[in-house]
This record gives structure tokens, sequence and C-alpha cells, in this order.
């Protein structure tokens, strides 16, 4: 939840659910989710939306935008931020892409 209240913060939606979930956390209680909520605030299941799209910068173009929220997914955390680094790394020594 907190990377989609990152990448939409102006989302009401987004808000509520940060908000409910960290109340469940702090609770030490589950987060559960539904296909519904998930369609719904989950951005990688609405690259096509026009919002999701403005908020990667790829408005008109949900192939892009998928790859854009997955780049940025997998540097929004410092240990997300190392791997790509290495990753990136290797890439570009000649290595490939992969672990």
């Amino acid at each position: 939840m907190k990377f989609c209240c990152a990448l939409e913060p102006d989302s009401a939606d987004a808000r509520q659910a940060c908000e409910e979930t960290a109340a469940q956390r702090e609770k030490e209680l589950p987060t559960a989710s539904t296909m519904a909520r998930e369609l719904r605030l989950n951005p990688f299941m609405r690259s096509d939306d026009a919002a999701v799209q403005r908020a990667a910068g790829c408005e008109g173009d949900a192939v892009k935008t998928l790859a854009t929220i997955r780049r940025r997914k997998d540097t929004f955390t410092t240990v997300g931020k190392v791997i790509t680094l290495f990753l990136d790394t290797k890439a570009a020594l000649g290595g490939g892409s992969g672990p």
C-alpha cells in the first residue's frame, strides 16, 4: 500500500486504504484484500487508467506505464535499490539482466 500511496498521493481511495492497512498492522492483524479492492487500488492492475498513466508520466501508453511503475516499485525500498543497482551493473558489464 505504501507504494500505491506514493505513486498516487492525491488519491482519496489510496489514502484511505493506507490508513486502514496501517491500523491493521498496528494491531498486528493480517491485511487481507479482495480482487475488487486490488482492481480498484493496485496500480499494476490499472496501467490503462489515466490517473496511473499521469502518475507514471506515460499518458496514453499502458505498456510503458506498467514498465515504468514496475521499475519504480523495484527501487522503492532500499533493498530494491541495491538489487536493481546490482542487476543494472551486471547487465552493463555484459553479464545479462537476469540474476
